[in-house]
């Protein structure tokens, strides 16, 4: 199950025996254990649940078999997937579980999908997957916990001020925090005070540097670019950063060839994996290039290092040269 049927089934009282929570949104993950933790044992907390960090199937399963204290229920918590006889141990120990006690796998990030454990909750009903939440989730959940802090804020600038910051929650919590602090309560968070106010994820930022390039603004994709690499490694960071115009680069391609073949949008969506408003800008972005242009900006990018050691440049003037000879002839086109 997902993070949405995780928290219905809460709210109609139906729990597992058995759970294991794991996946990259961890803040979610850990509101949902907190919420979890909540409703099984509402009292006496440090006298009802076990923490295993490391330890033996048997350990786990003699503080399991412990009867509650002054309350109804028992928690086991294993913050690992164990292995090997200790895996088999506890899958056959699923079947027998007391009725007042629940046995809670929390991991960080995903679990691999082949272990023994794994597979055996998964195919008891027990599996929660906690993966990023999409843009609209993510929108909802910012106007909601806005409300709750006294403030609002549109569904529109919710989307954008996510675009900013990642899909992280727990990064999109602390900054929509500074937000509500700077407008106040009863105030409006809106998208003019969004980009002053937050700190941008770096994706956000490599993106904006690249679009002003594809778009001819030359002298503010390297104004970007050195906002980028401000006070840290130039030589260093100028491979991601070549790295990511690469990946881009070859997205406009990919696009590029489906639409010159009339291909349909769910092509489009299949080839790409973007939707929406980011299919759009792709497909936008490979009608300013020509093939061959594309094609010679990918080789650019992807010789970044071997143009360092040829020519003796370092890499931030490599990927300078890269820049300027694939998107001029767009800045050229406007």
């Amino acid at each position: 199950m997902n993070h949405t049927e995780f928290f219905k089934s809460l709210k109609e009282n139906r729990f597992e025996k058995v759970y294991l929570f794991h996946g990259d949104e961890e803040y979610v993950k850990e509101q949902a254990f907190s919420e979890l933790k909540r409703r099984l044992v509402p009292q006496f907390e440090e006298l009802n649940i076990s923490v295993f960090d490391t330890g033996s199937a048997d350990e786990i399963i003699a503080a399991t078999d412990v009867a509650p204290f002054m309350t109804d229920n028992r928690m086991t918590i294993i913050r690992f997937i164990p292995k090997d006889k200790d895996a088999k141990k506890l899958t056959d120990y699923m079947e027998r579980i007391p009725d007042a006690s629940y046995l809670v796998f929390y991991v960080h990030g995903k679990a691999d999908a082949k272990m023994t454990v794994v597979k055996d909750i998964k195919s008891r009903g027990g599996e929660v997957l906690f993966d990023f939440l999409n843009e609209d989730e993510s929108a909802r959940w910012v106007v909601q916990q806005a409300g709750k802090c006294g403030c609002t804020i549109s569904v529109p600038d919710a989307k954008y001020m996510v675009e900013l910051v990642g899909r992280d929650m727990l990064s999109v919590k602390n900054e929509l925090s500074k937000l509500c602090d700077y407008v106040g309560e009863g105030g409006t968070i809106t998208k003019k005070i969004i980009p002053d106010i937050v700190i941008k994820n770096l994706e956000f930022q490599l993106y904006s540097a690249y679009a002003y390039f594809t778009n001819g603004k030359m002298q503010d994709g390297f104004r970007a670019i050195e906002n980028i690499t401000n006070g840290k490694d130039k030589d260093q960071e100028s491979f991601g950063i070549a790295g990511y115009f690469l990946s881009c680069l070859k997205a406009a391609l990919t696009a590029h060839d489906l639409l010159a073949r009339k291909a349909s949008e769910s092509e489009l969506i299949s080839a790409t994996g973007k939707r929406g408003y980011a299919l759009k800008d792709l497909c936008n972005t490979s009608r300013k290039f020509k093939r061959d242009e594309l094609l010679d900006g990918i080789t650019r990018f992807a010789n970044v290092s071997r143009t360092k050691i040829v020519f003796g440049m370092s890499s931030y003037d490599a990927l300078r040269d890269a820049i300027i000879k694939t998107f001029r002839a767009v800045g050229s086109r406007r």
